[in-house]
């Protein structure tokens, strides 16, 4: 109800609620990582940027752990897979990304509701994300 700026949240629509949960979970993370960055413990990646960040800025560089052209090749190998997809099913097969189709799919209502409570905190992680990747060279 906080981010909602009400009282009661049976008082809004469930797309202004599902989107305030987004950005009160997106809060949550972002807080975590700036409790922890000046430590160099927390680390921000932003989602386009997956999977190749994984075995370079993650793990080589924030993490400092050993990773090889074999390790870094089976990573990015592996990271093709559908996570949701089992063999037999529609699903199974490589991962292709959906976000235009979803975004396209999207009601105003749910583009409205994003723009007004995810917007703000997406573009905190960004601008975190980004000055990460900067840090590491990427």
């Amino acid at each position: 109800a906080k981010i909602l700026g009400v009282k009661n949240a049976k008082s809004v629509s469930n797309e202004e609620f599902c989107a305030a949960h987004l950005a009160y979970l997106s809060e949550c993370a972002y807080d975590a990582y700036t409790d922890l960055a000046h430590t160099g413990k927390g680390m921000m990646l932003h989602y386009a940027d997956l999977p190749e960040s994984v075995p370079t800025a993650l793990l080589r560089d924030h993490f400092r752990a050993p990773v090889d052209a074999a390790g870094t090749a089976l990573m990015l190998e592996s990271s093709k897979m559908y996570s949701k997809g089992r063999k037999g099913t529609p699903k199974a097969g490589e991962f292709g990304g959906d976000n235009e189709k979803k975004e396209n799919a999207a009601s105003e209502k749910i583009k409205t509701a994003a723009k007004r409570f995810l917007y703000p905190i997406y573009d905190k992680c960004v601008a975190a994300a980004e000055h990460d990747k900067s840090i590491h060279g990427q």
